[in-house]
């Protein structure tokens, strides 16, 4: 999925919007890091484990997405180490609501 981008849709002001994204690969020899940029765009997630990314199920990240204003927001999600890199997109929009 490296370049994907997913559309988190729109959240009144304040309101937050999450999606979890599942990571699995093979291979590894290191762990993973995990970074997101992008004003709103957050996640608690910032280390995956060779041994998480490489089970059956998986890793779940999940990213959040906050704004305090009426704007359409990008974030990149980071997924690396010195093995690997992977870039995920995200937008997500804040709209007033009455």
């Amino acid at each position: 999925v490296n370049g994907k981008t997913f559309d988190l849709g729109v959240t009144a002001i304040g309101k937050t919007l999450s999606t979890t994204i599942n990571v699995k690969a093979q291979g590894l020899n290191e762990n993973l890091n995990v970074s997101i940029s992008g004003t709103g765009f957050s996640t608690t997630t910032t280390t995956i484990t060779k041994d998480a990314a490489m089970a059956s199920t998986g890793a779940n990240i999940t990213v959040n997405y906050t704004t305090a204003t009426p704007v359409t927001a990008n974030g990149t999600l980071t997924i690396s180490s010195s093995e690997v890199s992977r870039q995920l997109s995200f937008i997500g929009c804040g709209a007033m609501r009455g």
